[in-house]
């Protein structure tokens, strides 16, 4: 009996050694492998497995597409405000902020939160200011094409027929017309320039032209705005 005793010992000495090995690499200072840090091994295999079960979990945890309170709730977690006076975002200057308050809306009814709203916004104002400043530069490089295709056509008549306009345009187009063709980048639009120069002649302007008198210098500017380079 006494052998079989001792047989099953040694039968169990390997796996003591080897469990003997294993906590004194736990040891604290002692590596399990020289220049590792002890429990190096032991802490990566679970990290890791903990960084792959992670995003799994948190998909799991996503409402159904019909559960709205679900939603209501995830959103409330991420940062969304409450309000979205919340949000903090005041409108430009100039603005009524209508636009913005609706596209707060649309916003907070789609979960962001400030520092997202926040991006969008910034990069909306950014957008558009660049389609302003292109479509100011088209009206601009617009109305100096017409100016000269106008010129042009007029032959050797652009000192008559500038004169005709001008006197036309003294008397039947107030600023705010002169500011509507502006803002429509008309000014030099060559059906208008010839449709005015028509009254004019209709109504004998081209006999009657003289030079504008001091006190009608304000009229007179306004016709040098219409079209500054038909003088």
């Amino acid at each position: 009996m006494w052998r079989a005793k001792v047989v099953k010992v040694a039968r169990r000495l390997p796996e003591m050694k080897n469990s003997n090995r294993g906590n004194k690499s736990n040891r604290p200072g002692q590596s399990s492998q020289p220049g590792e840090p002890a429990g190096q091994q032991q802490g990566q295999q679970p990290q890791q497995q903990g960084q792959q079960q992670a995003p799994a979990a948190f998909i799991e945890k996503l409402p159904d597409d019909g559960d709205e309170k679900g939603w209501q709730d995830l959103y409330a977690k991420l940062g969304r405000p409450e309000k979205i006076e919340d949000y903090g975002i005041k409108p430009p200057e100039g603005s009524d902020g209508t636009f913005l308050n609706t596209a707060l809306g649309w916003m907070h009814e789609s979960g962001l939160n400030k520092k997202q709203a926040e991006t969008v916004i910034n990069k909306f104002n950014e957008y558009a200011a660049e389609q302003q400043k292109s479509a100011q530069e088209n009206i601009a490089n617009q109305n100096a094409a017409n100016r000269e295709k106008v010129i042009k056509s007029w032959g050797s008549e652009v000192e008559a027929n500038t004169a005709i306009l001008q006197n036309a345009v003294q008397r039947f187009f107030p600023d705010a017309v002169i500011e509507k063709f502006s803002t429509a980048g008309l000014l030099n639009d060559p059906d208008l320039v010839n449709a005015v120069l028509a009254i004019g002649k209709a109504l004998g302007e081209d006999k009657t032209v003289t030079v504008a008198a001091p006190g009608n210098a304000a009229e007179k500017d306004i016709a040098h705005r219409m079209w500054p380079n038909m003088q």
